[in-house]
């Protein structure tokens, strides 16, 4: 898909850009924080480019290009570029949300915290995929099994913590975020086919 490779582009760009991830300011023009709050709502959507080591970038984008490229090719490119603005927005939202609302993140700590990546989005892609091959595979999605389970048990072991030893803090409502629109967006699809 065009945008999808497009996208994949702008976040390797990015990512070479920001010295994978070092060159905080650079990095910071585009992070989500209380900035948000102050009419910045860009903000909500840029940190899909932000990847902060080769893990990071590699991991996400070969599943953005899994995913995106079958959504882009069978359902167009307005709606997958409208899904990806939504489920980047939403899925950041989230994680802003949780540090801001739960955790009480102040202002002036929000300078060491850094939220970035494509994986709400990709979070979100696969639930929705993941629902239509369940209850509308005439739209023509695969996702082979292991691929599911393992997005799915990497997702719900994001949240016991044992990933923050290795790669640091894991926005793990970030991909809660994209995943619940995902599977919300693919359920009201097949629903809306089935009643057809």
């Amino acid at each position: 898909g065009t945008y999808t490779l497009s996208l994949i582009i702008t976040s390797v760009l990015f990512f070479i850009i920001s010295g994978m991830g070092t060159y905080e300011s650079v990095v910071h023009s585009l992070k989500p924080d209380y900035r948000i709050m102050e009419g910045q709502l860009w903000r909500l959507i840029t940190p899909i480019f932000i990847h902060l080591d080769i893990f990071h970038i590699l991991f996400n984008m070969y599943w953005f290009y899994d995913f995106g490229t079958q959504i882009e090719k069978r359902k167009g490119a307005k709606f997958f570029l409208t899904f990806v603005l939504i489920l980047a927005a939403v899925s950041n939202y989230f994680e802003f949300a949780y540090l801001e609302y739960y955790i009480g993140v102040s202002k002036g700590q929000w300078d060491k915290i850094i939220i970035g990546g494509m994986s709400g989005v990709v979070y979100g892609f696969g639930g929705y995929i993941w629902i239509k091959c369940k209850l509308d595979p005439a739209d023509g999605f695969r996702l082979d099994p292991l691929i599911a389970l393992i997005l799915f048990a990497w997702f719900l072991l994001g949240f016991t913590g044992i990933f923050d030893k290795v790669y640091g803090s894991v926005a793990n409502f970030c991909h809660a975020g994209g995943l619940i629109v995902g599977l919300a967006w693919g359920y009201a699809s097949a629903y809306k086919w089935n009643r057809g």
